[in-house]
C-alpha cells in the first residue's frame, strides 16, 4: 500500500517538531563492524547506538 501525500506531510512535520539528527563517520571498513555488533544484539544500528549512549550517560534518549 502506498503512503498518501497527507501521511508523508504529517510524518515530515512530526520529525521536524520532535526529532534531531546526529551523524557521525567511521573509518572505511568499520561500518560493517558497527552493523554486525547491532545485528548480534538483534537491533538496528540506530537502536544499538542509542542503547550504548543511554548506558554510558544514564539518561534515556527515547
Amino acid at each position: 500500500m502506498a503512503t498518501s501525500n497527507a501521511q508523508k506531510k504529517a510524518t515530515i512535520k512530526y520529525m521536524a517538531e520532535n526529532l534531531e539528527e546526529v551523524r557521525f563517520r567511521v573509518p572505511k571498513g568499520k561500518k560493517a563492524v558497527v552493523q554486525q555488533a547491532a545485528q548480534n544484539k538483534g537491533m538496528s544500528v540506530a537502536a544499538y547506538l542509542i542503547d550504548l549512549i543511554e548506558k554510558d550517560c544514564g539518561e534515556k534518549l527515547k
